[in-house]
């Protein structure tokens, strides 16, 4: 059955060892006339730009850690969005780190891979701990009153 050819759909990465492993992998796309598949070239490195001390490149070290290529570059300026780091790999995907209470997610660099650790506007307006907690003391302080009153009543 032939299907109506699809325009301008962009990049799309795919893994061309599993594409040509297996046939009915969904990595195994029809080209279209006009397609043309780019395979980047091997680079040994890693790219760290952004908030980090000294941005440039560090070797690329299989297994490694997303920290240590921030490590490499210096490590973080003390404007860095250390939440919101990314990594573009090779093939054009981003990741971004993920953090949260209980879970935290830290993309691994691949080689030709991009690091870029985002700066904090130093314009925004900063929160204020000290009055937040404070705030919520005093609410607790008025719950804690209520309560008792409320049980000699």
């Amino acid at each position: 059955m032939m299907h109506p050819p699809v325009e301008n759909r962009g990049r799309i990465n795919i893994d061309l060892p599993r594409a040509l492993r297996e046939h009915d992998s969904r990595d195994n796309i029809i080209l279209q006339p006009g397609d043309s598949i780019r395979i980047p070239e091997y680079q040994p490195s890693v790219r760290v730009t952004g908030a980090v001390n000294s941005p440039g490149s560090v070797l690329y070290r299989r297994g490694a850690p997303l920290d240590y290529y921030l490590n490499g570059a210096g490590g973080f300026t003390r404007l860095a969005e250390k939440g919101q780091v990314s990594v573009r790999y090779a093939n054009g995907e981003v990741r971004t780190r993920r953090r949260s209470l209980f879970f935290s997610s830290n993309p691994a660099p691949g080689p030709g891979s991009e690091v870029f650790v985002p700066a904090k506007d130093p314009n925004a307006p900063k929160s204020d701990t000290l009055a937040f907690v404070s705030a919520i003391a005093q609410i607790l302080a008025s719950t804690v009153a209520i309560i008792v009153v409320a049980r000699r009543l």
